[in-house]
């Protein structure tokens, strides 16, 4: 009697670890599926990740932020940095404006690196233009 209960507990046991790894599957889908929308934190934690791995490491970024796919981070940073090249074409006109775009960008979180890559970045597409 008592091995028959035993091995029914022990069947119990196995469904529930069951059922938990599949719930668990199914959050992270809903997850990364369902939360298309950026808050506040996820889009800070962006800003850290692009800080520490630099904007082209996408899956570092996303890693870091735990709650975004590669996916998600390439699409967020390539239209962060497309609004960011729009606001520097438009509100840079000459050379002395750039100590403005530098403040401006370490105003959104960037470090250093990063702000010295863009202005270099965005300076060469605008003469481009030009």
């Amino acid at each position: 009697m008592q091995s028959y209960i035993a091995q029914e507990l022990q069947q119990l046991i196995a469904k529930q670890e069951s059922l938990l790894k599949n719930l668990n599957i199914i959050e992270q889908k809903l997850q990364f599926s369902e939360n298309k929308q950026w808050n506040q934190r996820e889009h800070r934690q962006f800003i850290q990740g692009i800080n520490l791995y630099g904007k082209t490491k996408q899956k570092e970024v996303a890693q870091y932020i735990q709650t975004k796919n590669n996916k998600q981070v390439s699409s967020h940073s390539q239209k962060f940095f497309g609004k960011l090249q729009m606001w520097f074409s438009i509100n840079i006109k000459t050379n002395y404006m750039i100590p403005y775009a530098e403040y401006h960008f370490k105003q959104l979180g960037l470090n250093e690196q990063i702000v010295n890559t863009l202005i270099l970045e965005f300076s060469c597409k605008n003469n481009e233009l030009q």
